[in-house]
């Protein structure tokens, strides 16, 4: 019945109309108490500053790894002067293989066996051959023959390298007893 009437009166007794219908439907609504909200917010508070308080304390607790295993790895890959693309290579390797320590890949070179490798692509497990080839070179090889020493070669004698003195000291060093 309200809108029926605002529609038939002027701009002026309209606004006074919803002027004093929000007057009265503000004194029929009941007084709001802060108190419920401000607990509700301190209890929030509480509970984040509770579980923040947790996490960093677990986490001092927690043990440091004593290094960076990838860190490590690319490391390696540096100092093996790899290319990006070989490095990237053996970086899926070590993810597929799943090693705690990626560096082993450097160390252990039965990481590169066929049988590991068996779903790669071919063009994949060829270069990964090349860089075994490469990081392995020489290793299980015996070493050149002209870096062995002959087992019948005579050990130097410590005395033939400084002849002794037969005199004994002579009298024009310092310190010399007569």
């Amino acid at each position: 019945m309200m809108p029926w009437l605002l529609a038939q009166s002027a701009p002026q007794d309209t606004a006074q109309a919803l002027a004093r219908q929000a007057a009265e439907t503000q004194a029929d609504l009941p007084a709001l108490n802060p108190w419920p909200l401000v607990v509700g917010v301190c209890g929030v508070v509480a509970v984040v500053a509770t579980w923040l308080v947790t996490a960093w304390y677990l986490a001092l607790r927690r043990p440091r790894p004593v290094g960076r295993p990838w860190r490590l790895f690319f490391q390696l890959a540096r100092a093996h002067r790899l290319a990006w693309r070989d490095t990237w290579l053996l970086h899926r390797l070590a993810c597929r293989l799943e090693l705690q320590q990626p560096a082993l890949l450097f160390v252990q070179p039965e990481n590169f066996a066929p049988s590991r490798l068996e779903d790669w692509p071919s063009n994949r497990i060829a270069r990964l051959a090349q860089l075994r080839e490469r990081l392995f070179q020489g290793l299980g090889q015996p070493p050149p023959a002209e870096a062995e020493q002959p087992a019948s070669s005579p050990v130097p004698d410590p005395s033939a390298v400084m002849p002794e003195d037969p005199g004994g000291p002579s009298a024009a060093e310092p310190g010399a007893s007569p």
